[in-house]
């Protein structure tokens, strides 16, 4: 079980989320939800909590101080703000505090479903990870060197690929790919590479840029800063250039095009 705490001051906002994740997933349970950053704070003190969804405009401790102190004191736990349109500009300053999803207000029923796939998947990720660590010695896990199996190997690709669209916002190298897979990295990409096309590292970026389109079509209160960080990338300038080289457009340029094409 997934274990969710939910930070929002807001009553029915926090009553709606909760009845939306327990009717969209079995997989998470809301253990808790706190009024305020304080509550929160003494909630993860005494029980373990795996996902935390959290406002950031909170009474007695905001919500960027409550992510400063999972930060600090509960690395592994995933965070998710809670924002609208009209507060995005917080979602600048809860990168660096670690956040790395966001549901915008009013929730909408097919963003949050897919979010939770997502959440899932990490956590779960992450939670076979600690018990290979923990249950070897030492000893760090043997990677396979080839996969013989043509099934097998189609098994393995496809799963990965699943892995890159639902991750494609974090930072993804081709060694963390073959630590998670049990795969060689040069193998792994070379098998990737082999079958798709690409490399690992291309898909990635293709899944970016297309996100990036999407967002920048959605809303012209993105700034590119803003665009890039939330496709993974800490440096709006090399998003800059990425964007370009895949469209043929800067994203400013990009959002010009859309506002002068005239409509059927």
């Amino acid at each position: 079980m997934i274990r969710v705490l939910i930070a929002e001051d807001e009553a029915p906002i926090g009553r709606e989320l909760k009845t939306l994740i327990h009717s969209l997933d079995s997989s998470f349970e809301v253990t808790r939800h706190a009024l305020n950053g304080k509550e929160a704070i003494h909630f993860l003190k005494n029980e373990p909590i795996d996902v935390l969804f959290t406002d950031i405009n909170m009474p007695v401790v905001d919500g960027f101080a409550l992510l400063s102190h999972v930060k600090e004191y509960y690395p592994n736990i995933r965070c998710v703000i809670l924002t609208g349109f009209s507060e995005f500009s917080y979602a600048k300053k809860a990168v660096s505090f670690g956040v790395v999803e966001y549901l915008l207000k009013p929730i909408d029923v097919n963003e949050l479903a897919s979010l939770l796939g997502k959440l899932r998947q990490q956590v779960n990720a992450s939670n076979d990870y600690y018990h290979q660590q923990d249950s070897s010695t030492k000893e760090a896990i043997p990677m396979k060197k080839y996969v013989s199996s043509k099934v097998e190997r189609k098994k393995l690709l496809l799963k990965i690929e699943k892995y890159l669209r639902d991750n494609y916002d974090q930072p993804i190298s081709t060694k963390q790919l073959g630590e998670t897979f049990g795969l060689v990295p040069s193998y792994l990409s070379k098998l990737y590479r082999n079958h798709y096309g690409l490399s690992p590292k291309d898909f990635v970026t293709q899944l970016r840029i297309q996100r990036a389109k999407t967002l920048i079509r959605e809303s012209d209160e993105f700034f590119v800063r803003d665009v890039a960080a939330l496709v993974g990338y800490d440096d709006p300038l090399h998003f800059s250039k990425l964007f370009r080289k895949e469209t043929g457009y800067s994203p400013s340029e990009y959002r010009h095009s859309l506002e002068v094409t005239p409509k059927d």
